[in-house]
């Protein structure tokens, strides 16, 4: 099957998305005839964008502004939204059931503004634990396995809920360093002892006698090691075409994807799972410069990564997907930052996105008496997690409607619009893709 990859990217303790998608040219009003812009200047207070600020301009459609500002830090997003291979989510966020500015506190279940809550809850997106102890991307992957494909899911740096899936359907995720991978146990120069020699005779077979957890053990550090001789085999034969010697850590995880997407025909697969945090977000203080200095760090990596896979040819295949815990609070803090808030605005880019597009509603009011504001610019969320990540499954090839309520146990009870996959992407069957990545040399480009 063509080759397709989902690459998930968490802004981790909550981006401020409402200096990445800025009003700027508005007729939509509130009650009090208030544009939209006019509200965005008055909530926002300190860190309101400038009109030296406003040089990326994009056109929308459908929204209470024909045209929006994008933070000057972040010009990818800007060429990529106008290339058509960019889309917006507009005010987005954690949603476990509809609500109102009178009862979110009691009908909501999640914890609200608690950065380890909403990062957990926006990598499982099973607010009523449906499915214990698994994730969003580990049942897509449980999903797409039990239709044929072959799934995995991979982490980047560090373990998370986000890609595991149910027991006994998939193979654990694998978790890979973003600094690259290391042999076990490499023999030192006139060293003596191989400790290589010695594992077979240390963990060989059990008896009748043996633990259970000494059986595990030995099962997971075999796996271990051998996922590790494989892809260090694997990814020796990579070739990359970009320049990450200079980047920091961001870029040393996409240069990891990218290496690893390579890969994916020595590892047997035909769909890719990926997870990475990029953070911390969390500008309680002097929010302009420290979130510029993000935007840059951010640009950077997904430009790399976006040339990459366009030179591999691999950019109608991979979609990239951004969540975060929360968006920020409109309203500035007297540390000229912003606090913890909720709904936010957020983009997917790949090759196969369905670009030039903002879905959903950006808000129309604002102020505190509008219907969405519960206190200092929070805004209740008009789209769900799940409102993003069905189109997402379906275009990986989960289209049955059980398979898709397994993949998002709470989709039907947000209240929110579910994008499908038409209206996310481009409307082109798998079997007529131009599956260039299947064209390339293993490990390599031809």
């Amino acid at each position: 099957k063509p080759y397709k990859a989902v690459i998930n990217i968490q802004l981790r303790a909550g981006v401020d998305s409402y200096n990445l998608l800025v009003p700027h040219r508005c007729s939509g009003t509130n009650t009090f005839r208030q544009t939209v812009l006019e509200q965005y200047n008055n909530e926002r207070t300190a860190i309101a964008f400038t009109d030296e600020e406003r040089t990326r301009i994009i056109n929308a459609e459908n929204q209470p502004c024909d045209q929006f500002t994008i933070h000057p830090d972040i010009p990818l997003v800007e060429r990529l939204f106008n290339e058509e291979s960019l889309s917006f989510f507009a005010n987005i966020g954690q949603l476990d059931a509809p609500v109102t500015k009178e009862d979110y506190y009691t009908v909501t279940r999640t914890e609200l503004f608690a950065h380890n809550t909403l990062q957990h809850i926006s990598q499982r997106i099973d607010p009523f634990d449906e499915v214990t102890g698994t994730g969003i991307l580990g049942r897509m992957s449980d999903a797409l396995l039990a239709q044929g494909f072959h799934a995995q899911t991979i982490t980047i740096s560090e373990s998370t809920v986000a890609t595991v899936g149910s027991p006994g359907r998939s193979d654990p995720p694998l978790v890979v360093s973003a600094r690259g991978l290391n042999k076990f146990a490499p023999t030192r120069f006139r060293e003596p002892f191989d400790i290589k020699e010695a594992i077979p005779l240390l963990n060989n077979a059990t008896d009748g006698m043996s633990s259970i957890y000494g059986e595990t053990w030995m099962d997971r550090f075999h796996t271990a090691r051998t996922n590790a001789e494989e892809l260090i085999e694997a990814m020796d034969r990579v070739e990359l075409t970009q320049n990450y010697e200079q980047g920091g850590d961001y870029v040393r995880q996409v240069e990891t994807i990218a290496s690893l997407m390579m890969t994916h025909k020595e590892r047997g697969v035909d769909r890719d799972l990926f997870w990475l945090s990029f953070g911390s977000w969390d500008h309680h203080q002097n929010l302009k410069p420290n979130l510029a200095a993000s935007f840059q760090e951010l640009n950077e990596a997904l430009t790399l990564l976006e040339q990459e896979l366009k030179a591999q040819g691999y950019y109608e295949n991979v979609t990239v997907v951004l969540t975060s815990d929360f968006a920020r609070t409109l309203t500035a803090n007297s540390g000229t930052g912003s606090d913890h808030a909720w709904g936010g605005n957020l983009f997917t880019f790949g090759g196969a996105v369905r670009g030039h597009q903002i879905l959903g509603d950006y808000p129309l009011d604002m102020t505190p008496g509008g219907p969405l504001n519960i206190g200092r610019g929070r805004l209740i969320p008009t789209l769900s997690w799940e409102s993003m990540f069905q189109g997402v499954a379906e275009w990986m090839g989960v289209t049955d409607d059980d398979a898709l309520d397994a993949v998002m146990p709470n989709r039907h009870q947000t209240g929110t619009r579910l994008f499908t996959r038409t209206d996310l992407f481009h409307d082109v069957d798998d079997d007529d893709q131009d599956d260039t990545a299947s064209r390339r040399l293993r490990g390599g480009t031809q």
